[in-house]
């Protein structure tokens, strides 16, 4: 693991619906974004649902996020240029979309998962998606369908600046 290695959390998320967990845009240049991982789980609820789930990019109107802070997964790692921020802009991220705007969603990873047992994307190395530095769109992690329990959702997106 380099020490450009980053990962984006959130947990206890009451989510609105179809929800944007978590969104992250690559800066305006130099950098791009690597996807190693990604997790969502819950512990809301103990009934048995089956939750679709996708990794995908919306451009246009972007959704409104409360903003989180990327951790690097090495101690003493240095901060990631991306940031926390509630705007989607270029070099930000967020969790949790309050709104989702207009922007259409397009699927790259599409799944179903167990809310029981949690959803990870580890993609092997040919598999990984990479957001390019400049790009218009966010890329995210995102609830296709409301899910019966709204409460106590938990994400995280690991990434590599590279």
């Amino acid at each position: 693991m380099t020490q450009k290695t980053y990962s984006i959390t959130a947990s206890g998320l009451t989510v609105a619906g179809a929800t944007t967990l978590v969104a992250v845009r690559a800066p305006a240049s130099a950098v791009n974004l690597e996807l190693l991982e990604a997790r969502v789980a819950q512990n809301g609820t103990s009934t048995q649902e089956q939750i679709r789930v996708a990794i995908g990019r919306q451009a246009a109107a972007l959704p409104t996020v409360t903003s989180a802070t990327p951790e690097p997964l090495r101690a003493g790692g240095t901060a990631s240029v991306v940031t926390g921020a509630t705007n989607c802009a270029a070099g930000t991220c967020g969790v949790n979309a309050s709104a989702e705007g207009g922007g259409v969603f397009t699927p790259i990873v599409s799944d179903c998962f167990s809310n029981l047992n949690g959803w990870l994307w580890l993609p092997p190395g040919d598999g990984r998606i990479v957001h390019p530095s400049g790009a218009a769109d966010i890329l995210s992690i995102k609830l296709l369908e409301a899910p019966t329990g709204l409460t106590k959702w938990a994400v995280a997106l690991v990434f590599r600046e590279v």
